[in-house]
């Protein structure tokens, strides 16, 4: 089999586990209302389900995996309409673009599975291409918009690529044109490079 068809597939059935899941959700919903005799309160603590050592696929228009989520351990709140993980990993599936896997200890995401919030040392890893060295970014929240595929975060950043390093607080990656944008605050650090006998720092 194909990694391709196994993606199609697995996506495939990730969109018929979160069938199942709002179908769970649903069910306990009205079970707590019928057993309080009234609505139940939003936002109740209690999870319905969980789920150990999670994957889901999300796929993008055209039917394509776009991005794999993984995590160790998953709950769910119905009341809330939310999924908590532990140690989620979020890995892109888009053979045009370089693979990015984005790591932590702790995230939580809607069911609608647009958007992840990661806390707790957040690592954005990205592999090397033809241009450009292997990148890696670490921060304490960040915003995974899936539906965009944008990274964000209004906490201080680290950021690595080769020899180069840079740090600021705030950053916007868009991974559709590779371009970051550090919000303020920002120091970078460029070693000297040696053409010949010439010596220039950047």
């Amino acid at each position: 089999m194909s990694p391709r068809l196994f993606d199609r597939l697995a996506a495939a059935a990730s969109v018929l586990i979160l069938i199942g899941l709002g179908m769970v959700s649903y069910y306990f919903a009205k079970k707590a209302e019928q057993n309080h005799g009234a609505p139940a309160v939003e936002g109740r603590p209690d999870p319905d389900f969980f789920v150990e050592q999670m994957t889901l696929m999300r796929a993008d228009a055209n039917g394509n995996p776009s991005v794999r989520v993984e995590a160790d351990h998953m709950l769910h709140y119905p009341l809330d309409q939310r999924m908590a993980f532990t140690r989620p990993r979020i890995i892109s599936l888009d053979e045009t673009q370089p693979l990015t896997t984005i790591t932590s200890r702790k995230g939580s995401a809607p069911d609608s599975g647009d958007y992840a919030d990661l806390q707790e040392d957040v690592r954005v890893l990205r592999t090397a291409t033809a241009d450009a060295p292997p990148m890696q970014l670490t921060t304490e929240t960040a915003r995974v918009d899936m539906v965009h595929n944008l990274i964000s975060t209004a906490a201080p950043v680290q950021m690595q690529a080769g020899d180069n390093r840079l740090e600021g607080v705030g950053m916007e990656i868009r991974d559709q044109d590779h371009q970051l944008e550090l919000k303020s605050r920002v120091r970078g650090h460029f070693p000297a490079t040696t053409r010949g006998d010439d010596t220039k720092t950047r």
